[in-house]
């Protein structure tokens, strides 16, 4: 695989990246340097599990990969109702991908975790988290068909190196061997409403060397 570096500071962004479910409005502002976007309302990824409903609405930034990979984003989301969440998503096909977020509530926290959906079904793990607005990091590393899943809260001194913490190791069933394509990159969603907007400040996705684990 390549390494794709793209930090949203242009109009155009790289060519391998491609929309699934684009939104209706977005952009990548040469003036914040940030690709911004509203999630449409009833926009979500769910497969079965608990809430007996499937839907694969999503709106998805991605460029196709192979092998090992480190993928990397910062973004900004400003969430308005229940479950608005913008992160980072690996996925094979709308049976089997995972992605990971800041899940927004309505009664004083938020949900930060990941859902990992395997033959059809989703499962998802959360831990409390603070509400409202949030900046955030999340990384996302492939390694040999397991994913571990991260996220880092932003030093006051950006130069600084970002701690990470642990939410989730996982496997996708149909992650067969390294030649396997998958599609990864930045996802954002509102299953409830309109209203939210998100930022996202650069996506890197790099191959996987000892020295960035």
């Amino acid at each position: 695989m390549s390494q794709l570096l793209e930090n949203f500071q242009g109009k155009a962004m790289d060519e391998r990246l491609q929309w699934h479910c684009p939104p209706e409005e977005w952009e990548v502002s040469s003036d914040k340097q940030v690709l911004t976007f509203k999630p449409l309302a009833k926009t979500d990824f769910w497969q079965k599990t608990h809430y007996d409903f499937r839907v694969d609405n999503g709106h998805f930034l991605f460029a196709e990969m192979t092998g090992d990979i480190i993928m990397t984003t910062k973004v900004r989301t400003y969430p308005v109702h229940q479950y608005d969440q913008a992160g980072l998503m690996i996925r094979f096909s709308e049976h089997c991908w995972l992605k990971t977020s800041v899940e927004f509530e309505t009664d004083g926290h938020a949900k930060l975790g990941a859902v990992v959906t395997n033959n059809g079904y989703s499962d998802w793990s959360t831990q409390n988290f603070v509400a409202g607005e949030t900046e955030l990091l999340f990384r996302i590393r492939r390694e040999a068909g397991d994913y571990t899943i991260e996220y880092a809260e932003q030093e006051k001194d950006e130069s600084a190196q970002p701690q990470w913490n642990q939410i989730r190791i996982a496997h996708l069933f149909e992650d067969q061997n390294d030649q396997t394509p998958f599609q990864c990159g930045v996802y954002a969603c509102s299953p409830q409403g309109d209203g939210c907007h998100v930022e996202f400040e650069y996506l890197h996705i790099e191959p996987l060397q000892k020295e960035n684990k």
